[in-house]
């Protein structure tokens, strides 16, 4: 085994325990009401909808090795119903488990709208990058899912959508 395949199994099973571990709060968690529920921060149908359009691009961009991140699906059902929302994590989920022999080095081009006005701008990136960035992604919109979940659900695991190294941080 190479060192790079081992980063990329690690890096694809923390995004699939991330992705699993969303889907499980969701199921055991959160009522179809708040899944849907409108906040300041949006409802978080949206989140998992956002999460959701991130990782199908990511696998999209495997076989294209370009990834259009202002290319978002959008899909309204994921956002709209809970049900809907489970069903593609799970699929993205087993989806990644199936990419055993990726390489994390293989060079992609994203593109994605930095400025409002400007056009998108290209940039070289590669596989393990990009996993990266869609674990991190995939966090920050948890975190958000938490704190429209915590008016409502007073028992949320204190370190579900906490970033890795704040987890090791507060070990230390």
């Amino acid at each position: 085994m190479t060192h790079s395949f081992l980063k990329t199994q690690s890096l694809l099973t923390d995004n699939t325990n991330l992705l699993t571990e969303l889907a499980a709060f969701l199921t055991d968690q959160c009522d179809d009401d708040l899944y849907v529920a409108e906040t300041p921060i949006n409802a978080i149908g949206t989140h998992v909808r956002h999460i959701y359009d991130h990782y199908c691009l990511f696998l999209t961009g495997l076989d294209t090795q370009i990834i259009d991140y202002d290319n978002r699906n959008r899909d309204t059902q994921v956002s709209d119903l809970k049900a809907v929302g489970i069903d593609r994590l799970n699929r993205t989920v087993k989806t990644l488990l199936t990419l055993d022999d990726l390489d994390m080095n293989t060079p992609l081009t994203i593109s994605l709208s930095t400025h409002k006005k400007n056009p998108a701008v290209p940039t070289l990136s590669t596989v393990g990058r990009e996993l990266a960035f869609c674990h991190s992604h995939t966090v920050h919109h948890m975190a958000f899912i938490k704190a429209i979940a915590s008016d409502k659900i007073h028992n949320v695991d204190p370190s579900f959508a906490k970033a890795p190294s704040t987890l090791k941080f507060e070990r230390a």
